[in-house]
């Protein structure tokens, strides 16, 4: 069956396309235009693989085979269905997703990658907070007396002792008279880290914005009434204006209001990370003395990481490998098992960046299924180092492709040229990326091998990405899940927003011996704050939606308060104006006492706040957050929902037909336009390409080289829209409807069926920094997908989600 036209014809392309599709495909950029706008919703993959970046001499063939396992929930009456990717098998086109070299750099550009490299231990594992060079700031207020009120008011009251003594000791005054604040800073400035924090602390003092007083607050939390800190924040605070206390009280409802990277502070670990890498390093040092005392082995160590979405999973197994594994124990092999495709390919970007040698398996669905396949990514073929083993690639067994086989023959096989050809690791991956099923067969495998295998279960930390995905749909998902919970290796992490603690799960989750079962958890205080909103299509409203007003009525709002989680998870959606009303914080101003350091401990107090209201109490704020900025708008149609300044994420069923939409293919005459306009633009295209090549070959040998100086990096480039290019040889290659799409600044990605393209784009959009815009509009900044391709996406630059109702359904 071809999948664009949905009918029986011979012959069949691999990508399951006919024969008469592909020849239209190859001539659509010069075809009637109407015929593009009419074909926009039947397009599919596009036929030839994307072709790695990476520069190596090998060919892709030994890519990953076969489709995605999906469970699909619906019937065959042309609706559209939810599909939840649960198999993760690579094709060629994914593996340029992988290692490719923009995609890489982009990674590589992120804040997570440079949290990475600087990140310190958790705060409460410091025997002390960090404390201020006294004597420096002391002479810094002092200096500044005669100059400010408020300078003097800091000196005398926060070192009451040091200014009497200045006014009488004449030495002392003599050098404090020869002083001046610069000179102060500059002296600090010298004395490099061990100045950094008292540098940050009197820059908060002379700046005193909002960011500002929310640091100052933590600081007097965390040294005590009494203190220098506690004193001069009080201060600063009763000299600041109404304005800037008010936006105070706004911004300490944002999860920036924190110690750590995200208020311009030392990067540091989350609790539940350093308890991880406590607990394992524990383990795997109990193991190591019992093996040299040779004593009995103690019990497995079986973690449930319980922690929110979006609190950076993926990083903290990379974490585990970098700051643990790699230091401590390198025989150690992190199994990281996938939910999703997406998920894998960034787990391998995250590899490729920080260059860990990595593995991918993956089950080959061409088959019964029975059989897997093992690749080493390029990255890790180090072929300076071994240009004769190169050579003598084939002489030492190396295949042009890697086939398939048992994970058992896939591994040794890998691992067998690894070791020959060099490669980074000498046949030994630092960690293994599978999907579900391969990760249940090397399991099974590891158990039954001898412990001088590399891959013998006890050499394996298993890292379970939401082992309970799924497992609601599809009797066969649960049936995998069931045998990797029955192999379970001695050590394993299972990290999940929404399994909970092991004492109310189910026997067959608690593997196959008596182990060492710990939770540890992070309960989601933390969480981005996140507006709620309903859009009507019938009206064009924007309505904002309160915690509250999700209630039909106060009995409704009882019953869910009593619930465990639920009060905790609706905590994230108060705004920062209905936060102060359940707080009593009315502007303008406020005291100092009622501003909160720290986004964790400000939800803490809201949270009886917001369980415990009385009947009166609960109808009164339910129809005052219906007023003001929670009022409904008008908006000018769904594309009047979207973000105006980051990147809106829309979720759907059917991601390919409401990305054509919110482009504007519903106005045909304006879209063939757009096509015309497009087609011109390759064509133009075309003919420089042609003319460059003329050019070229009339050149003489000795000026070659400044010939091509210049007009090389825009010949062959084509621009949709700006910071958004794509070569010449992919914009024909794509269908002109895709194109146009693109350049309205709208990508989209599903389960299966994503042009190669478009889905390099949008893992592209997906590492979009938003500090690197500069206040620009992202080049692509509407993201369409389904529930496979959202589950376990990471995209910094989003800052709307708009949930279509048939996902919800």
């Amino acid at each position: 069956w071809c999948v664009r036209c949905v009918r029986e014809s011979t012959p069949i392309r691999r990508s399951g396309v006919c024969i008469d599709h592909v020849h239209a495909r190859r001539n659509a950029t010069h075809h009637n235009t109407h015929t593009h706008a009419h074909n926009a919703h039947t397009m599919a993959d596009d036929e030839a693989p994307y072709a790695s970046d990476s520069g190596s001499d090998y060919s892709d063939d030994d890519a990953h085979i076969g489709g995605d396992e999906e469970v699909v929930m619906g019937d065959m009456n042309g609706e559209a269905s939810l599909n939840v990717d649960v198999g993760s098998s690579l094709t060629s086109a994914d593996w340029a997703d992988i290692d490719n070299s923009d995609l890489v750099a982009k990674v590589r550009g992120s804040a997570g990658f440079r949290i990475m490299r600087e990140i310190q231990p958790w705060d409460g594992a410091l025997a002390s907070p960090p404390d201020l060079l006294k004597k420096h700031v002391f002479e810094y207020f002092y200096c500044q007396r005669k100059d400010s009120d408020f300078y003097k008011a800091l000196a005398k009251e926060c070192f009451p002792s040091e200014y009497e003594h200045a006014g009488v000791d004449k030495d002392t005054k003599k050098r404090l008279s020869n002083l001046w604040a610069g000179a102060v800073i500059d002296e600090l400035k010298a004395r490099r880290d061990d100045a950094k924090h008292t540098l940050r602390w009197l820059n908060a003092i002379k700046e005193a914005q909002a960011a500002d007083l929310l640091f100052l607050k933590r600081e007097a939390l965390a040294h005590g009434e009494g203190s220098v800190q506690a004193i001069a924040g009080k201060l600063v605070w009763d000299n600041v204006s109404n304005r800037i206390k008010d936006q105070t009280f706004a911004a300490m409802h944002l999860c920036t209001n924190k110690s750590g990277a995200q208020s311009g502070g030392v990067a540091r670990m989350y609790k539940h990370q350093h308890e991880l890498i406590e607990q394992l390093d524990k383990h795997y040092g109990a193991i190591a003395r019992a093996k040299e005392a040779s004593k009995p082995l103690p019990k497995p160590l079986h973690v449930i990481l319980s922690t929110p979405t979006g609190s950076g999973k993926t990083f903290t197994a990379i974490l585990v490998h970098l700051r643990l594994l790699k230091v401590k124990y390198p025989d150690a092999i992190l199994l990281y098992s996938v939910p999703t495709k997406q998920v894998l390919k960034r787990v391998g970007q995250e590899c490729e960046a920080h260059a860990v040698p990595y593995w991918t398996a993956a089950r080959d669905h061409s088959g019964d299924g029975s059989l897997h396949q093992v690749r080493r990514p390029y990255s890790i073929r180090d072929k300076a180092r071994n240009k004769k083993a190169l050579r003598a690639a084939r002489a030492i067994g190396e295949k042009v492709t890697a086939g398939s086989g048992t994970i058992q023959q896939q591994l040794e096989y890998a691992a067998d040229v690894g070791h020959k050809l060099k490669d980074h690791g000498a046949g030994k991956p630092d960690i293994i990326i599978a999907d579900l099923h391969t990760t249940a067969s090397m399991l099974k495998a590891a158990a039954l091998e001898n412990e001088s295998s590399f891959f013998h279960a006890s050499k394996i930390l298993l890292y379970f990405d939401e082992p309970n995905m799924g497992i609601h749909l599809d009797p066969n998902v649960l049936g995998v899940v069931s045998s990797i919970q029955a192999n379970m290796p001695a050590t394993a992490v299972l990290a999940s927003a929404t399994l909970g603690a092991w004492e109310g799960l189910e026997p067959w989750w608690r593997g196959p011996s008596d182990a060492n079962q710990i939770t540890i958890s992070m309960e989601p205080y933390e969480l981005p704050m996140a507006k709620l909103a309903v859009f009507n299509e019938g009206t064009s409203e924007f309505t904002p939606l309160s915690p509250l007003n999700l209630f039909e009525n106060y009995a409704e709002y009882q019953r869910v308060m009593e619930d465990y989680r639920l009060p905790t998870l609706l905590l994230r959606h108060l705004t920062g104006r209905q936060g102060n009303d359940l707080m009593e914080i009315q502007p303008p101003g406020g005291e100092w006492s009622k501003v909160q350091g720290d986004v964790k401990a400000l939800r803490l107090a809201i949270e009886p706040l917001l369980t415990e209201l009385d009947q009166k109490e609960f109808e009164r704020l339910q129809s005052r957050w219906k007023t003001g900025e929670d009022a409904p708008t008008k908006v000018d149609g769904i594309r009047g929902a979207l973000s105006k300044e980051g990147v809106t994420m829309v979720g759907c069923l059917d991601p390919r037909k409401i990305a054509f939409e919110l482009a504007g293919f519903g106005n045909q005459e304006a879209w063939i336009a757009d096509v015309h306009k497009l087609n011109n633009k390759l064509k133009e295209a075309e003919r420089m390409v042609k003319e460059n090549a003329k050019a070229e070959k009339r050149k003489k040998k000795d000026d070659e080289d400044d010939a091509k100086d210049g007009d090389d990096g825009a010949v062959g480039i084509v621009t949709l829209r700006p910071m958004l290019k794509i070569s010449l040889a992919e914009a024909l290659e794509a269908d002109i409807n895709t194109l146009v799409m693109l350049s309205k600044g709208i990508a989209y990605a599903c389960g299966s069926g994503t042009e190669p393209m478009v889905k390099r784009l949008y893992n592209q959009a997906l590492l979009t920094v938003p500090d690197s815009l500069r206040g620009r509009s992202p080049p692509l900044n509407v993201l369409v997908v389904d529930y496979s391709s959202i589950y376990g996406t990471d995209c910094p630059a989003v800052d709307t989600l708009l949930l279509q109702e048939d996902l919800g359904r």
